[in-house]
């Protein structure tokens, strides 16, 4: 049931940063200190969900297993592959800082008008 949660909560917190996001780009504030924690909670809500949800999901069918054989199963094993997570943290890293540099650049911009 856990992961159901997990899975649950990352998708919903997600969608709501973007769609935030969405709406602040489309009234013409692209960069801006909002925008720039809606993108890096995203990203790291995303990253966590990605690495939670699975791991919830092995900790059910364990469960399951252990009350099927009465305790004697002990399946304890579980593959991670961790290139798409350095990948994934790699874009979130880049994207958020795209947003704080364009951020500080856009304040930087409005001094000199």
């Amino acid at each position: 049931m856990l992961q159901q949660v997990a899975l649950v909560l990352t998708v919903v917190t997600v969608v709501t940063c973007l769609a935030y996001l969405a709406r602040s780009v489309f009234a013409g504030r692209v960069f801006g200190p909002g925008n720039s924690r809606l993108v890096g909670t995203a990203g790291i809500v995303g990253l966590v969900g990605f690495a939670v949800v699975p791991f919830f999901g092995n900790m059910g069918a364990n469960a399951a297993f252990a009350q099927i054989s009465d305790g004697t199963f002990d399946n304890v094993v579980m593959a991670i592959q961790p290139f798409p997570f350095i990948l994934a943290a790699f874009a979130v890293a880049l994207i958020t800082t795209v947003f704080v540099v364009g951020e500080r650049l856009q304040r930087d911009a409005e001094g000199l008008v």
